[in-house]
């Protein structure tokens, strides 16, 4: 058998799936750059390209959307960016072994590293053949699977910037079982200062120009402190 043929099979064992139908997926990993003389070729791989990022847009938008779901749609928005950017599929694709496995033509190669915008096409081409070979769960596994660490970063790194109610919310009721209690009075001079109770403790206290606002402060304090605790 191939090397090229072993790495394949070893990248879809790692991936949890089957061999089946091996023709999308082989010319998933063979860039256009490689098929000098078949134009055909080249054009289903950029056609599994904008499937495969299809895909991927919805697999990362599902997900944000059930397991967050204080969150709004800017935020989202903003979370699955950080995900799915080029720089952390290339990322992703030669964590799981892509630049060991596609196929790209002698120009290509001839440069020395791949760069990273081709491992993210290729990640992107493989995703579609996936999909169109095993279907959309499989597709999505293999996604959720390749990128969870992307995941985990945006969690633990953006999260709590962009939505710090909804995040220790999700932190409290899992350590503890219940939700933050916020108490927020307004003051003579129209501005509003909001206290966040955890397990009866007085965990953030902030000022601000809307309760909205003043809430959204005290959490983040909150956060910043029970991270101190290991929470």
């Amino acid at each position: 058998m191939p090397g090229k043929n072993r790495a394949l099979l070893h990248l879809l064992s790692q991936l949890k799936i089957k061999m089946g139908d091996i023709e999308h997926i082989s010319i998933a990993l063979t860039h256009p750059s490689y098929y000098v003389d078949d134009r055909v070729k080249a054009r289903l791989n950029q056609r599994l390209e904008f499937l495969g990022d299809a895909v991927i847009d919805l697999t990362i938008s599902e997900y944000l959307f059930r397991h967050y779901p204080e969150a709004d749609e800017g935020t989202l928005t903003i979370l699955k960016s950080n995900i799915v950017s080029k720089t952390k599929l290339a990322r992703c694709g030669r964590k799981i072994g892509l630049e060991d496995t596609i196929r790209v033509g002698k120009s290509v190669r001839s440069k020395g590293r791949i760069n990273d915008r081709i491992i993210a096409q290729i990640f992107e081409s493989l995703t579609g053949a996936i999909f169109l070979s095993y279907g959309l769960g499989k597709a999505s596994d293999y996604v959720l699977y390749s990128l969870k660490d992307e995941i985990a970063q945006v969690r633990n790194k953006c999260l709590a910037e962009l939505e710090p109610r909804g995040t220790l919310q999700m932190l409290v009721e899992r350590k503890y079982g219940e939700k933050p209690k916020y108490i927020t009075v307004k003051t003579d001079d129209n501005m509003f200062i909001s206290e966040v109770f955890v397990a009866d403790r007085c965990m953030g206290k902030a000022r601000g120009n809307s309760k909205k606002e003043a809430e959204k402060l005290a959490a983040k304090e909150a956060l910043t402190k029970l991270s101190y605790e290991g929470l």
